[in-house]
C-alpha cells in the first residue's frame, strides 16, 4: 500500500506551486492594471504649479524664475530640444 502514495508530495507541491504562482499573478495584474487616477490620488505634488515665469528685477525673482522653469522641465522636452540644437548645428 505504501507503493501506490509514493508520488503525492511531488504531486501536492506542483500544485501548491502553481496555486501560489496565480495568485502573485492575479495581484500583480490587479496592480498594472489599477487606474492611473487611484494611483495619482496617493502621491503628492511638490513644487509650484504656476507655470508662468515672472518679470526679473531681482535677484530674488532670477532664483525663483529658475525655480518655476526647472518645475515645468521633463525628458520629453529634454529630448526634443536637443534634437532642434543638432539639427541647427548640422546646418552650421
Amino acid at each position: 500500500m505504501r507503493r501506490q502514495q509514493a508520488g503525492i508530495g511531488q504531486v501536492l507541491m506542483v500544485v501548491t506551486l502553481v496555486v501560489v504562482l496565480a495568485i502573485t499573478g492575479l495581484i500583480g495584474y490587479k496592480l498594472y492594471s489599477a487606474d492611473p487616477a487611484d494611483q495619482a490620488s496617493g502621491s503628492t505634488m511638490t513644487g509650484n504649479t504656476d507655470t508662468t515665469a515672472p518679470a526679473i528685477e531681482s535677484s530674488a525673482d532670477l532664483d525663483k524664475a529658475t525655480t518655476i522653469l526647472n518645475d515645468v522641465d521633463d525628458d520629453a522636452t529634454d529630448q526634443s530640444d536637443s534634437a532642434k540644437l543638432d539639427a541647427e548645428l548640422d546646418s552650421f
